[in-house]
């Protein structure tokens, strides 16, 4: 009897140890197939304070989140903020960055000047919003890699000056993509025109801010 009884103890161990090890590889295999399949968001968004609803899924406004294919509906909202969403479609294994602010409501409209670490990261995640734009322009027209462009001339004391500039970027009123000719010394506008002429552009596919330092104005031009 007390032999059987042993064997029998024994065997519940066994039964027991045979039981964990298979939860334990259920489990692991389960957490290397939705890593294997999942997608990973990096998420950065400000106001700190802000509500970041993935669906149903409520996300933190910054860190790694890993979930799974699918439709989703993004919506960041707080309080003293307009409401961002967006729809978004994520595939298996992709790698997506958020990086969103949210814009202050009139009467909280000096809130990133009062809270200087928010303030901060909005002025991060402007940039970067501005260098992808940038970036997807530049991947559409391979040819703005001819910019900048400086045009100099030498003083008869061999001094060297730049006549006029022409380069490109995000104007600051419109948030619209511009090609920029900065005038140094005047009546270039034409000048630069015929340069990014023969340089290949099409003129009429872009908008040229002129801005003539000579007379401290700016106009921007559509041809």
């Amino acid at each position: 009897m007390q032999k059987e009884g042993i064997v029998k103890k024994k065997w519940i161990i066994w039964g027991g140890l045979v039981t964990l090890i298979l939860v334990l590889v259920i489990s692991a295999w389960n957490i290397i197939n939705n890593n294997l399949n999942s997608v990973i968001l990096n998420i950065m968004v400000t106001p700190s304070s802000a509500k970041v609803m993935l669906g149903d899924k409520e996300l933190g406004t910054s860190g790694e989140y890993r979930v799974r294919p699918g439709e989703y509906r993004l919506e960041v909202s707080g309080e003293g903020f307009v409401t961002e969403t967006r729809e978004m479609t994520l595939n298996e294994n992709d790698v997506k960055d958020i990086w969103l602010y949210l814009l202050p409501t009139e009467e909280n409209s000096e809130y990133y000047a009062n809270n200087p670490e928010d303030g901060l990261l909005l002025g991060e995640i402007r940039s970067r919003e501005t260098e992808e734009k940038l970036q997807d322009v530049i991947a559409k027209n391979p040819i703005l890699n001819e910019l900048p462009i400086e045009i100099e001339y030498y003083t008869a004391n061999y001094e060297k000056y730049i006549k006029y500039s022409i380069s490109y970027g995000l104007d600051e009123d419109t948030n619209e993509f511009v090609i920029v000719v900065t005038d140094y010394t005047g009546g270039n506008y034409e000048n630069a025109k015929q340069k990014l002429a023969a340089r290949g552009f099409d003129l009429d596919e872009y908008t040229i801010k002129y801005v003539d330092v000579t007379s401290e104005s700016e106009e921007g031009k559509a041809f």
